[in-house]
């Protein structure tokens, strides 16, 4: 039976055998009753007192009607049967609206297919990421904006089993295809996915690992606040706000507790849900003269075989220095992580090697790991006889080396000195 039909299955059922005090008792328990749910209405409409109890002019005639009519000896009845059915169709509008819940932002999570996220605060790894997102949630292309690397800031772009990154600091952009590696660029976005970042929370409640506080808008504009407090030990606090309208994710802010207070540690912006981006949203933006190195195109550095660490490095920077002595920019290009032969002069100028004429290798030292933390590879330094302005004198260069890409490991290129 449909609740509609229980509810006037219950009115017509209902039957009341009423006494001179009962009635009187359940006419003052129904006019409380009724002022409190008019408590609302009479801030805004006019008021008269009524039995000792202010009541909204508006109710005031029905009541007036019912109370003096010669059937009130049965006005208690009545007002029971009214109150009754009020509290019961309140009811049932209130439960048509269901709480929030976060199941809501996981199915609207499934229609997402672009997303932009703004990551704070300003000392965060990544700054910006967009992405599109396939109908089964597989990640179509991603663009991350890192603000600090082991080679500085980078803009890297990737579809397919391609990537692009563009090397700011060096002024240089690296183009890389592997299969297996490329597919693993899009693992970066699944921290921050609001699909992925909703359902770990789903996750968290269930298994009772965090306490959600639930906070619903009070204002048009405001979004509904999701407070999870790790459990048992409170030591982590984080924030999700929601829109309410959408149901989709719009900030997350965590918090850690510092022994004192919740400090804020990350911000995450969900921005742009389904709105295409621009033609340029998938591109590095890097400036048009930036040099290219594409390595799906050419062979860049040497092959490491067999060689430890040590070997290949003492081999590279024997080769390098030997095409300079060449004059042999192409070779010296292929083996300075595939720069062009045009550039090689322009890098040599801006190490402070560009007015040197490189005559012949005096020694090769003992190649060390890089000191850098992060970098990996090795060094080594090297003294090689120069000629400048038609004197000839030993200096030294230090060479830093590593595999060429993460898709490359068997192969190494030169990609720093000083």
């Amino acid at each position: 039976m449909k609740p509609a039909e229980n509810l006037e299955r219950s009115i017509k059922d209902m039957r009341m055998r009423t006494t001179a005090e009962l009635d009187g008792r359940i006419l003052a328990d129904a006019l409380a009753a009724l002022e409190q749910s008019g408590r609302a209405a009479s801030e805004t409409e006019p008021a008269v007192p009524f039995g000792g109890r202010v009541i909204p002019l508006a109710r005031r005639p029905f009541w007036r009607t019912v109370m003096t009519s010669k059937w009130s000896r049965f006005g208690a009845a009545v007002a029971v049967v009214v109150i009754a059915v009020t509290v019961t169709v309140t009811a049932l509008h209130q439960s048509a609206r269901p709480a929030y819940a976060l199941e809501q932002t996981i199915e609207a999570n499934r229609g997402v297919r672009y997303i932009h996220i703004r990551f704070g605060p300003p000392d965060s790894v990544l700054n910006e990421t967009w992405a599109q997102i396939g109908d089964n949630g597989e990640v179509l292309r991603l663009k991350l904006d890192l603000a600090h690397t082991e080679d500085g800031p980078k803009v890297v772009v990737w579809q397919g089993d391609k990537a692009e990154v563009w090397f700011k600091a060096k002024q240089v952009i690296g183009v890389f295809r592997d299969a297996k590696t490329a597919a693993g660029l899009p693992d970066r976005l699944k921290e921050f996915e609001p699909r992925k970042v909703v359902e770990d929370l789903y996750q968290a409640q269930v298994a009772g690992r965090v306490n959600i506080e639930t906070k619903m808008p009070t204002a048009s504009g405001e979004p509904i606040t999701l407070t999870a407090t790790s459990l048992p030990k409170p030591g982590r606090r984080t924030v999700y706000l929601i829109d309410p309208q959408s149901k989709l994710l719009q900030r997350r802010v965590g918090y850690a507790w510092d022994g004192q207070q919740y400090r804020e540690e990350s911000r995450w912006d969900f921005l742009d849900y389904n709105q295409e981006p621009g033609a340029d949203a998938f591109t590095l933006g890097a400036p048009a003269d930036t040099v290219r190195v594409d390595e799906t195109t050419q062979v860049i550095g040497l092959p490491k075989g067999n060689l430890s660490d040590q070997q290949i490095t003492a081999e590279l920077a024997r080769e390098f220095f030997e095409a300079l002595i060449a004059q042999d920019y192409a070779k010296a290009g292929q083996l300075l992580s595939g720069l062009p032969a045009t550039k090689v002069l322009e890098v040599l100028e801006q190490l402070g090697w560009g007015r040197v004429k490189f005559v012949r290798i005096v020694s090769i030292g003992e190649p060390k790991p890089q000191p850098v933390p992060g970098v990996g590879g090795t060094e080594v330094v090297c003294q090689v006889e120069v000629e400048v302005d038609g004197n000839k004198v030993v200096r030294s260069f230090t060479l830093a080396m590593r595999p060429v890409s993460p898709t490359q490991l068997d192969r190494w290129a030169i990609h720093g000195g000083e």
